[in-house]
Order: C-alpha cells, then structure tokens, then sequence
C-alpha cells in the first residue's frame, strides 16, 4: 500500500475533473475512462491513512462510472482532502459529507 499523499489526491481529482469536462463536450468519450482512471489513484493516495475517504472517492467514482452525465462537484472533494492538513481535523469529522454512489449530490 502506498504512503498517503493529501497533494497528490488532490492533483488527481483536479485531473479528473479537467477530463470530466472535456468528456461532456462529446468530442473526448474516451477521456470518461480517463477521469475514472485518475479517481482510482486518489482513493489509493488516501487509502492507508485516510480508509474513509478514500471509500467515499471510490464510491463517487464507480457513481460516475455508471452515469457520466451526474455532475460531480470535485472542488468540494478536494476542500475536504484539504481539511485533513489540519491536525485537528479526524476521519470522524468526515462525516457524510461527499455523497457516495445513489446519493443525491
């Protein structure tokens, strides 16, 4: 398992989003497997210290997998990857914050 890296989880869902957007425009179908591609990662760079999080970005990619038309808002995912750099901030606090797959967003 690798080590977690909040920054590149964060680089991750930033790259996701950028190909999500270029999914919808309908010249790029294939970047949807890229985007889910770069949601996998994220979840494995918080996976061995952050085992919540990353199940809630698992579970928002395979949401995505099966509809690629929900929108996904990534900039509130990666607010609350942020929230982590403060020492004070548990996986308790996380909540049910991120909707996971069949939640309404």
């Amino acid at each position: 398992m690798r080590e977690t890296c909040l920054d590149c989880a964060r680089k991750h869902l930033a790259q996701a989003d950028i190909l999500m957007m270029e999914e919808a425009t309908g010249d790029y179908p294939t970047h949807k497997w890229y985007a889910v591609g770069h949601m996998a990662e994220a979840a494995d760079e918080l996976m061995a210290e952050h085992p919540d999080l990353a199940a809630k970005v698992r579970g928002i990619r395979l949401g995505y997998m099966d509809d690629h038309k929900k929108h996904i808002d990534i900039a509130e995912i990666i607010e609350l990857i942020g929230a982590f750099d403060k020492p004070e901030f548990t996986e308790e606090d996380l909540g049910e914050g991120i909707p996971g797959p069949g939640d309404e967003a």
